[in-house]
């Protein structure tokens, strides 16, 4: 039993070695108070993705929205696009300066692979 839960893991921390997104462009509605994001993620790895963890960052708020893809993303594919990504962050940010987003596979959140941009602009 311990040896299948240590494959397991080993299998997880393979895929997402092999797992890398790359963020096209970000947008949020409101510079001022962030309240939804909407992101072009391009999944440019070798394993199918399911979602995505999106935190939105200032100097002194964090902001994270989980987001699941309607199907896995395969490798090559688009994983949200501006007229689905719209999602709610809760609380709300002021003046985002960062935005980290974390590719989620089958076997959970790939948290050493974060693609990040400062380049946000207004939806």
């Amino acid at each position: 039993e311990s040896l299948e839960s240590t494959e397991e893991k080993l299998s997880g921390q393979l895929d997402c070695l092999s797992t890398t997104i790359e963020i096209k462009s970000a947008c949020v509605d409101n510079i001022a108070t962030a309240a939804n994001v909407q992101l072009n993620v391009d999944n440019m790895g070798d394993t199918s993705i399911s979602g995505l963890t999106i935190r939105v960052l200032n100097a002194d708020d964090v902001s994270s929205v989980e987001y699941t893809a309607p199907s896995p993303v395969p490798p090559l594919g688009r994983v949200l696009s501006k007229s689905d990504g719209n999602k709610a962050l809760n609380p709300t940010i002021a003046n985002p300066t960062r935005i980290e987003v974390y590719p989620v596979i089958s076997s959970g959140v790939c948290k050493d692979n974060v693609d990040f941009t400062t380049n946000i602009k207004v939806c």
